[in-house]
């Protein structure tokens, strides 16, 4: 029985080639069955199959069966030998994804951290005239500064990829 053939969200080119080589086995099938069909006649022509031409052409039938079915045999093999391949691919494809949204999720949990932390020193800054000396006012502005420059590197960095 032919598989489903209804188009789905999969690419149209491996559709086509999906089909193509399921025709190719129908078509290697029908050969088969065909050349069998023809054997059996012969055989059931008991005054034929005893001459000598009805011998020969038996041979010659039965030859061509055994080439037909391997080659019908050797098409379904490769046929599978590809969707196994695809079947892998898509899992590998599956796995990428997974790790993609691990990593997305890691970079975002970071980043909300330095924004927590720059916003905690410019909190920390906002009384610091009082309360801390002047190297101490220096310092911390000296952090948020290299804070929110290393931010800004960042993103033109990743303006610059695109």
């Amino acid at each position: 029985k032919k598989p489903d053939s209804s188009p789905s969200a999969g690419d149209a080119t491996s559709q086509d080639a999906s089909n193509s080589a399921w025709d190719a086995i129908l078509e290697a099938g029908g050969r088969v069955a065909g050349l069998q069909a023809e054997l059996d006649a012969l055989g059931k022509d008991v005054t034929r199959s005893k001459t000598e031409d009805g011998r020969r052409e038996i041979e010659d039938l039965e030859k061509r069966l055994g080439e037909a079915k391997s080659e019908k045999d050797s098409i379904q093999s490769a046929v599978s030998k590809a969707a196994t391949s695809c079947t892998a691919r898509a899992a590998s494809l599956e796995a990428k994804e997974a790790a993609a949204k691990r990593r997305k999720l890691e970079l975002r949990t970071s980043d909300r951290a330095r924004k927590a932390r720059l916003r905690q020193a410019v909190a920390e800054m906002e009384g610091m005239m009082e309360n801390k000396s002047e190297s101490e006012q220096m310092l911390q502005c000296l952090s948020v500064a290299l804070q929110t420059s290393g931010r800004a590197k960042t993103t033109f960095k990743t303006v610059e990829l695109f």
